[in-house]
């Protein structure tokens, strides 16, 4: 019983140094706040140039070059190589910026994104079994920041920070390129791996305390995404971990009802209520 107590308190301390050490050590200080949220944590802040303070205070006000990428209704609509011309314009526009100076990618942002999905499709998180040993637990808690390195997880906080003003359309753009691109063999990630991503976020401790430390909206959009990818799976019958589909829809329906900044609430709703339909049968 000794020993089991003495686990117990060994996990929880470990995990809870990880979640410390990513909230105070590699989260950005000004990251800006979701739409939405309290603006006054922008206030407890240091001091920052007044320039990038009002950026931060009011992202949705903020200007961008490509205000509007449309987000196909399904996976069909548009051909890899439309996605990926469109996807790579947006990474073209925003490698430019200054804040992404300092990462000087080589060969462009598009093709370090493409390097960063092959290293994550062939070194998923544990998906089944997550809590049977300390290992499996601590590796998930802390399975990007092992898998890309401290430099890529701080990139890509910057690009969601920056760039919030424009999640939807960026997320769903992302989305239907790793599923097209998965689908017909264009990118070195497969349906399956996209799916153990999918159960990670969604079915484990690790993935969720990822997402718990996101702001609102970057978390419910991946989420959705996340189900899109698992009633995917249940249509071709490949759901090897036997998630079950039904209680994370009613979940998220009620989150995305609660949060009123999204501008494509109600289609994300509607796809979800046409899943739950087919589902409920």
């Amino acid at each position: 019983m000794k020993k089991w107590i003495v686990l117990i308190v060994v996990v929880v301390v470990a995990v809870g140094a990880y979640i410390a050490a990513d909230t105070y050590l590699f989260q950005k200080k000004h990251e800006s706040p979701s739409p939405g949220e309290n603006v006054h944590i922008i206030q407890r802040e240091e001091a920052v140039p007044q320039a990038d303070a009002d950026v931060q205070q009011v992202p949705v006000q903020r200007p961008a070059t490509i205000t509007e990428i449309p987000i196909p209704r399904k996976e069909s609509e548009k051909s890899f190589a439309e996605l990926k011309a469109e996807l790579d314009a947006v990474c073209t526009e925003i490698e430019k910026k200054d804040y992404m100076k300092a990462y000087d990618l080589e060969g462009g942002l598009l093709e370090h994104l493409d390097a960063l999905i092959e290293k994550l499709a062939y070194r998923p998180p544990v998906v089944s079994g997550e809590t049977r040993d300390l290992y499996s637990l601590l590796s998930n808690a802390a399975h990007f920041y092992r898998v890309l390195g401290k430099n890529d997880i701080m990139m890509f906080k910057d690009i969601l920070s920056h760039e919030h003003s424009r999640i939807e359309p960026l997320m769903a753009l992302t989305f239907h390129y790793l599923v097209k691109g998965s689908a017909g063999h264009q990118l070195n990630v497969n349906s399956g791996q996209l799916y153990e991503y999918a159960g990670f976020f969604l079915n484990t401790l690790g993935g969720q305390s990822y997402l718990y430390r996101r702001d609102s909206v970057t978390r419910t959009l991946t989420k959705y995404y996340s189900v899109l990818i698992l009633d995917m799976a249940d249509r071709e019958t490949m759901n090897p971990y036997g998630i079950d589909i039904r209680p994370h829809l009613t979940l998220i329906q009620e989150d995305l009802r609660n949060l009123g900044v999204l501008k494509n609430r109600d289609e994300y709703l509607a796809r979800l209520k046409e899943i739950e339909s087919l589902v409920m049968r």
